[in-house]
């Protein structure tokens, strides 16, 4: 059921259940879900996002910001900006007539790509794109190869398998094998988030849940790992390519 508040500033979706209190949930393209219990009339529920209505705007208007920041159209060209550690590199491409493997070299503000003219081709940009990707995933294979080690020894545990892969939603994650999944997009993040991400997952080889124990034994690793938290929850969407 949707219904339009008075004022016209908002439509929601009302889903009833046995559940004993009402919650709002904003979904990724702003729409709005009231879970309620069958005995919470429509009137009470209207009063409700009334009462949050500042805070839902705010919160809306927050997740246009995150898409259009999603939707950014990369060329791929000169100029144009690459995060790298937490960093903002200055694309520059140098093409060269010579027929070798493309290379990327990070040169002061600059990520300089060495490529040669027959390698682009006429799919010149997602040619580079794939250069660069290539590039991130390596440096992050062998940034993620060093923090599990250093951190294993930290918390006193041996995972079995390391896999670095692209994941839409999860940053990383950790089986009850103890089989670890890292996103290799957290390259673009700063080291800190890194290290925050991977003690995450080592840490759920001892408590594979989120109990006040687990986050103990976070803390006990890197007491500052809220503020990591947080720049990943607020700037994790921009790290794409």
């Amino acid at each position: 059921m949707s219904k339009a508040l008075d004022s016209g500033k908002i439509k929601y979706k009302i889903v009833r259940s046995n559940r004993k209190t009402v919650a709002i949930q904003l979904r990724e393209d702003g729409s709005i879900k009231v879970s309620a219990p069958f005995s919470v009339t429509k009137n009470q529920i209207d009063e409700i996002i009334e009462e949050k209505l500042s805070w839902i705007l705010k919160k809306q208007e927050e997740l246009k910001r995150i898409q259009r920041e999603r939707n950014v159209y990369r060329k791929f060209e000169d100029g144009e900006k690459i995060s790298y550690l937490g960093k903002e590199y200055i694309l520059k491409i140098i093409k060269t007539e010579e027929d070798v493997r493309p290379k990327v070299v990070i040169d002061n503000h600059y990520m300089v790509i060495y490529i040669s003219e027959k390698f682009i081709g006429e799919d010149a940009r997602g040619n580079i794109r794939n250069v660069i990707k290539k590039w991130l995933v390596e440096r992050f294979r062998d940034i993620a190869a060093e923090k599990i080690k250093k951190y294993s020894i930290l918390i006193g545990v041996n995972p079995t398998k390391i896999t670095i892969r692209e994941q839409k939603t999860l940053w990383g994650s950790c089986s009850s094998k103890g089989s670890i999944n890292l996103n290799w997009k957290l390259v673009m993040a700063p080291m800190e988030v890194i290290d925050y991400v991977i003690v995450h997952e080592l840490c759920h080889m001892i408590e594979m849940n989120h109990s006040k124990n687990y986050w103990k034994i976070v803390s006990s690793i890197m007491p500052d790992y809220k503020n990591h938290r947080k720049w990943l929850k607020e700037n994790g969407h921009k790290l794409l390519i």
